[in-house]
């Protein structure tokens, strides 16, 4: 996914993604204030298997282009 605040007019705002209540990303606006040059920025990680993935999205936050795949390895 990607996440920022695009309009860059009020950095209020967060994201917080979390795996069966495990926290895996946190940012706030703050964040893109103090570098704007990485903000929008684009997150790919790897997740442990979970049975529940919430993304928490406040204020001016946008996260778009989400998705999800199995990840593959090359000796496989």
């Amino acid at each position: 996914m990607y996440y920022g605040i695009p309009e860059q007019t009020d950095y209020s705002g967060s994201i917080r993604v979390s795996v069966d209540g495990r926290e895996v990303l946190a940012s706030s606006g703050e964040d893109q204030r103090r570098d704007p040059e990485l903000f929008p920025a684009m997150f790919e990680i790897p997740i442990e298997a979970g049975s529940e993935l919430t993304i928490t999205i406040k204020g001016n936050e946008k996260i778009w282009d989400v998705g999800y795949r199995k990840m593959e390895y090359f000796w496989n």
